[in-house]
């Protein structure tokens, strides 16, 4: 009896040793997003983009700290060329940025949305290559960029240049009223339109 108690003993030990050295929940990724406050692109962006084709319409950019970047937009089939109209299904968008400039305020970004048929045959790959300004305190963005095709026959064209203007997604207490989906106003006050 007295054999079993040691070792017991011995773990119990060192579980509180353990227990009362352990800082909680391990937050080692949470260090590197910056908060809004101190700039960076890391994180989320709800945005408003203006395409070439189209109406505008909402959507939702995350900068990772690794130099990914994850588009999400709307559920429509996107605007393509005429010859190219039976695209009806878009994936969420994958793509790379880099900072530039003074004070890493702007980013170079560039983004591939793999788009379908119906029947999920591939109809062709949008590129989106585009550049974003942030204002200083980091809580604003507003981009231009150029929107290319290349379909699976080798044909590739530019379907146009678009903006999109963004604001940084916040941290909102538990209870906090849900808010209407932000507006974005574009450089000069005026309603973005197509």
């Amino acid at each position: 009896m007295r054999q079993a108690f040691v070792p017991l003993a011995i773990v119990t030990v060192a579980l509180l040793g353990w227990f009362a050295t352990d800082s909680g929940p391990d937050t080692a990724g949470q260090a590197v997003t910056p908060s809004p406050a101190s700039g960076g692109f890391i994180g989320a962006w709800d945005i408003m983009v203006i395409p070439p084709h189209g109406p505008p319409h909402s959507g939702i950019l995350t900068f990772a700290a690794d130099g990914t970047l994850t588009a999400v937009d709307v559920p429509a089939p996107p605007a393509l060329p005429d010859d190219l109209a039976t695209a009806v299904i878009a994936s969420d968008g994958q793509g790379t940025w880099v900072t530039t400039g003074p004070l890493g305020q702007v980013a170079v970004v560039v983004v591939h949305v793999l788009v379908s048929s119906e029947t999920g045959g591939p109809v062709a790959t949008l590129t989106l290559r585009g550049t974003a300004v942030r204002d200083p305190e980091g809580r604003t963005l507003s981009a231009s960029y150029d929107l290319a095709f290349a379909d699976p026959l080798g044909r590739a064209a530019s379907i146009g240049p678009g903006t999109f203007y963004g604001q940084r997604f916040t941290v909102e207490p538990p209870g906090t009223p849900v808010a209407s989906t932000p507006t974005v106003s574009t450089p000069g006050g005026g309603t973005p339109t197509t």
